[in-house]
């Protein structure tokens, strides 16, 4: 098996607290249980959704809100509809619970899990806004003398424009309560505290929850190894604030992991890494897509199986996106070797921007394409361990007939503008010929007035590319 690590590089920088929007929190919504006028459409659980993030709006903004704020779904149209009206932990209907007016006077939440894992098709769990307000959270013990069903199905819990809080206890506990799995199915705008087990994610989406933190301390981590196991289409994303290993772990698609935050939290702006929490977020092996997060560490580890082919594409390393260097520790990305049959096939790209860290990418294995990214600012660019699978391209002129250059292989060249010897600005692509060589006409006069460097990159027939050429003044 081939192993993909990605490696955290420590780089300290002053924290950088945003402006907050105090305006934009929302009131909380009324206890009817209907979806929100201004929702979107429901999606059927598992389908591919829209993950754009929404901008981070500071430490003012209360979670519920801002999770309330993402492009995420509303929940699917239910057969039946739970309101959560208490944040005591309690079962008085017992495991074969199936309706509400059988837990009393209140519904908890372990109830109305219960309910909805005894009853089929579609259901809903919200939370009451005068239990949970919005702005000032109720937190839910969840006791280890009761037991939580073990996979909802077809269940979509929403703590959207909510204040809820779910934390466990210690998981060093005598009978420890393990979390629900989820099938087709979503979980929405909650705050996970002291995770004692692993979520197992089937064709379901968790989006704009906090998993083993509240923005500003860490929960307490247990032993447990990962706290989401994605499986078959599973969707992680978006607004998430991750502080502690996710694994994906086997499908016939890719899971995808879009627009959520790891190791850091855009309303707080707390480098969670910093406090001790996971530098290793995602254990992969399996397909994978992950696109449009930020990364305050990216050491990634797992064994691929098979011919798994793992894409990350515009995402963010060492810097928010909106460019602002996030505080703490910061990391790029490294990819470690293993052994194996197969060789599984990791893309780094397009769109990946990587700034203001040590190592921006450290490869010590072969069939990694790096496509299109910025990368610049860091002390070093594209670094192998040992000797490069390819060699990296010769830029030899620059004027009014083109870019020139040569290669050692026949493949495909990336060109790119730098201040350094790195390459921030994407430029153009072309066929590179061994015997040959490359020529592309380009526009690069106005770079030439900025003082700016050309550099370039090659990747060959097998899908491995070089590092960056040496800089060519313009």
């Amino acid at each position: 098996m081939a192993a993909l690590l990605l490696c955290a590089c420590e780089v300290p920088f002053s924290i950088q607290f945003r402006a907050g929007s105090p305006d934009a929190a929302s009131a909380a919504a009324p206890d009817d249980a209907g979806p929100r006028p201004d929702a979107s459409e429901p999606g059927d659980a598992g389908t591919t959704l829209d993950a754009t993030a929404a901008p981070d709006t500071g430490p003012s903004l209360p979670w519920g809100s801002y999770a309330a704020s993402l492009a995420i779904p509303e929940c699917p149209s239910p057969a039946l509809e739970l309101l959560v009206d208490t944040a005591s932990d309690e079962l008085d209907g017992g495991e074969t619970i199936t309706e509400g007016p059988q837990a009393g006077a209140f519904l908890s939440l372990r109830e109305a899990l219960w309910i909805a894992a005894n009853v089929s098709g579609p259901k809903t769990i919200r939370f009451s806004s005068s239990v949970f307000p919005v702005t000032t959270p109720a937190t839910i013990e969840l006791s280890n003398d009761l037991r939580s069903p073990v996979t909802l199905v077809e269940t979509c819990i929403d703590g959207r424009d909510r204040g809820v809080v779910i934390r466990w206890q210690p998981s060093g506990a005598t009978n420890v309560v393990l979390p629900w799995n989820l099938t087709d199915s979503y979980q929405l705008g909650l705050t996970l505290l002291n995770i004692p087990h692993e979520q197992s994610v089937v064709r379901s989406q968790i989006a704009g929850c906090r998993l083993d933190t509240d923005g500003w301390t860490l929960a307490a981590q247990g032993a447990r190894p990962w706290i989401i196991n994605m499986h078959d289409d599973a969707l992680l994303g978006p607004g998430n604030v991750v502080a502690a290993p996710i694994r994906v772990y086997a499908g016939a698609t890719p899971a995808q992991i879009r627009g959520s935050f790891f190791g850091f939290d855009p309303l707080t702006r707390v480098n969670l890494v910093d406090l001790g929490g996971s530098t290793r977020p995602l254990d992969i092996r399996a397909g994978l897509i992950a696109e449009d997060n930020v990364f305050a560490v990216a050491d990634l580890n797992g064994s691929l199986l098979g011919e798994a082919e793992v894409t990350f594409r515009n995402n963010f390393f060492g810097v928010d996106r909106a460019s602002i260097p996030l505080p703490g520790t910061r990391a790029g990305i490294s990819l470690q070797s293993g052994t194996g049959v197969v060789t599984p096939h990791v893309v780094l790209g397009p769109g990946n921007v990587i700034r203001a860290v040590a190592s921006a990418i450290s490869i010590s294995r072969t069939l990694v394409t790096i496509t299109q990214n910025s990368v610049t600012g860091n002390e070093t660019g594209i670094a192998f361990v040992g000797t490069p699978p390819v060699a990296a391209p010769v830029v030899a002129a620059a004027d009014e007939a083109g870019i020139s250059g040569s290669c050692v292989a026949t493949g495909t060249i990336e060109l790119f503008v730098d201040a350094g010897d790195q390459g921030e600005l994407y430029l153009a692509s072309t066929p590179c010929d061994a015997a040959g060589g490359f020529r592309v006409s380009v526009d690069f006069y106005e770079y030439r007035a900025k003082g700016q460097n050309l550099t370039a990159t090659l990747t060959d027939s097998t899908g491995s590319t070089s590092p960056f050429s040496q800089p060519f003044p313009l």
